[in-house]
């Protein structure tokens, strides 16, 4: 399966010279970069002509618009898996995993964001399986510096090293550690995160350096005062508007800093806001790509990171690049009318999402 794979990728690239990248028209949110031509698709990990890919900001990675968040549905219906007893994967997850993991390397994707053990230890399984590479993000949510106790450069190194141990590998491309997510770390913190970057650098475990947090001006602060990150994450809702006044994007862009974005779908609020309302006639599959293609078409960032549990869930928000760039004055007024929804109905534990519906 893995060197069908690979002869697939190779024939395309061999076959189509020049990556013609993900040029784009200027939407609603504006013109900012647009995603960048490679010099060849061999450049471009798990190239597929089909897929757009944009450049990570000053990373100089090329990555697939659309990329795959570490989480996945828990068999119970809870939104991630945490850890495994002993780090032994279930037969039936490692399964799973393999097919997701090899079916999207075969749509293009190429970056993987990982924060919890359990996802580090059944992706690294799975690659390792079929034999394929993608970029990695990774951070601990148990070991990060979320925890008062991890802030400290053995503590971080330990999160790498255990990144590391747990993946099966001995190179991450990007050490992106889990910030509080209302910010609130001081400015020594950070340069301490960024000493213990540039040591784990040095001793070739990680290439790049990035972050993610809830907390917008925490994060415009970061880059203002820290050139050494060079790419954040952070949650972008459906339905999101531009701030006119504060938004995050153009500083990015100003900056070189790359943007990926999570949360497209409120963590599940975006569909049961509607199903609610519409019962049997609400199309789930539609209102996902609706909502992912009003997302990918803010040209600032660079890639969006849904999680996913099936193949069908991936192939059908992968079905967005053959989709118009722009929506539709229908579809547009129909991602308004389920992020308004969605805002109205959030769960408690999610109201803090209000806060980047305009961003």
């Amino acid at each position: 399966m893995a060197d069908e794979r690979l002869s697939r990728r190779d024939f395309l690239k061999r076959s189509v010279g020049i990556v013609a990248g993900a040029a784009a028209m200027a939407g609603a949110w504006g013109r900012g970069p647009e995603a960048e031509a490679a010099e060849g698709g061999a450049e471009i990990l798990n190239y597929n002509p089909a897929m757009r890919y944009r450049r990570l900001g000053k990373t100089g990675l090329m990555l697939s618009e659309l990329s795959l968040g570490g989480h996945w549905r828990t068999r119970e219906g809870a939104r991630y898996w945490g850890s495994f007893p002993g780090d032994k994967v279930p037969a039936d997850v490692q399964r799973n995993r393999e097919d997701v993991v090899g079916r999207a390397i075969d749509l293009g994707i190429n970056y993987l964001d990982l924060t919890t053990p359990a996802e580090a230890t059944a992706y690294g399984a799975a690659l390792k399986a079929l034999g394929e590479k993608m970029w990695i993000g990774y951070s601990d949510y148990i070991l990060c510096i979320r925890n008062p106790k991890n802030r400290t450069k053995e503590r971080m190194m330990f999160e790498i090293d255990e990144g590391l141990r747990r993946l099966q590998m001995d190179h991450i491309a990007i050490w992106r550690p889990q910030a509080l997510t209302g910010g609130g770390h001081t400015d020594d913190e950070m340069k301490l995160v960024v000493e213990t970057f540039y040591e784990a650098r040095e001793q070739g475990k990680v290439s790049h350096l990035g972050l993610s947090s809830h907390h917008r001006p925490f994060l415009m602060h970061l880059m203002q005062n820290f050139p050494e990150f060079e790419m954040l994450i952070f949650p972008l809702p459906a339905g999101a508007e531009m701030d006119a006044d504060n938004s995050i994007f153009p500083l990015g862009k100003e900056q070189d800093v790359g943007m990926v974005t999570i949360k497209p779908f409120s963590g599940g609020s975006y569909f049961r806001a509607e199903r609610r309302k519409r019962g049997a006639s609400f199309d789930p599959n539609e209102a996902a790509t609706q909502g992912l293609r009003q997302i990918i078409s803010n040209e600032y960032l660079t890639a969006c990171i849904p999680g996913m549990t099936t193949i069908g869930e991936l192939e059908n928000n992968v079905s967005i690049r053959r989709e118009p760039r722009r929506l539709s004055a229908a579809e547009t007024a129909a991602v308004r009318r389920r992020a308004q929804a969605t805002m109205a109905h959030l769960p408690a534990d999610y109201s803090w999402l209000r806060s980047w519906h305009r961003v």
